[in-house]
């Protein structure tokens, strides 16, 4: 499991899963060492406990908790910290699409200064699958047909005073008709536009960290289907 927290990262990992000691800047032994309240860098715990999730997302709310960018927990039992790691959040799920168009273009749109996907939160009792389809055609005005999903992102954020944890449901989409296509203004939407490759690759160097998995996945399955 990825969270992502702005720019960094909180990693849940199963301790079969294998790790290079190489790819991290400090290594911890949950079974002996406590987390101090400023971390620097890249942090690997392995043996770590439930209080480590505590440790770690009170560390993740203050904002003198040093210049960390990642920290991975590795655990005995992963499911019972999964499961204590999302109770301590108001979970909202959302979901949105990847476009393509039949010139192989892709879509992005431009929200709050940053490139994006769109997407939005699900009403109530509504299916990831329908909520993708029904956010893309209101935020783009265009209108869709649904593939195959692609994955789900995690991240967290505060608002009105609480810790939010929202995942995301993400959709490979096709274009059926975009005529009328324009950016849905009231969501803080001032672009959306059919990108190249070319151009994707720039616009994901102002994007979110959850955006660049989207596109890491995808990639991922079309070369599979070559």
């Amino acid at each position: 499991m990825k969270i992502f927290i702005n720019d960094r990262i909180i990693r849940l990992i199963s301790k079969k899963k294998e790790y290079r000691q190489s790819a991290f800047d400090h290594i911890l032994d949950g079974t002996k060492e406590h987390l101090k309240t400023s971390l620097q860098g890249t942090v690997f715990i392995k043996n770590a406990g439930l209080v480590h999730v505590s440790q770690v997302i009170e560390i993740s709310r203050r904002k003198d908790a040093g210049r960390w960018t990642s920290v991975t927990m590795q655990f005995e039992d992963l499911a019972p910290a999964k499961t204590f790691f999302k109770e301590q959040f108001n979970i909202v799920e959302a979901a949105g699409g990847l476009v393509l168009n039949d010139k192989g273009k892709k879509l992005m749109i431009f929200r709050l200064g940053k490139w994006d996907l769109p997407k939005g939160k699900l009403e109530k009792k509504e299916a990831a699958a329908d909520g993708a389809l029904r956010e893309v055609e209101e935020e783009c005005n265009i209108k869709v047909a649904l593939a195959e999903k692609i994955c789900h992102t995690w991240h967290t954020y505060v608002y009105k005073g609480k810790n939010v944890l929202k995942k995301s449901h993400w959709y490979e989409m096709k274009c059926l008709d975009d005529r009328k296509m324009k950016p849905q203004l009231e969501e803080d939407i001032t672009d959306v536009r059919w990108m190249s490759d070319a151009e994707i690759d720039i616009a994901l160097k102002n994007t979110f960290p959850s955006i660049h998995i989207v596109w890491e996945r995808f990639n991922e399955k079309t070369i599979k289907s070559r």
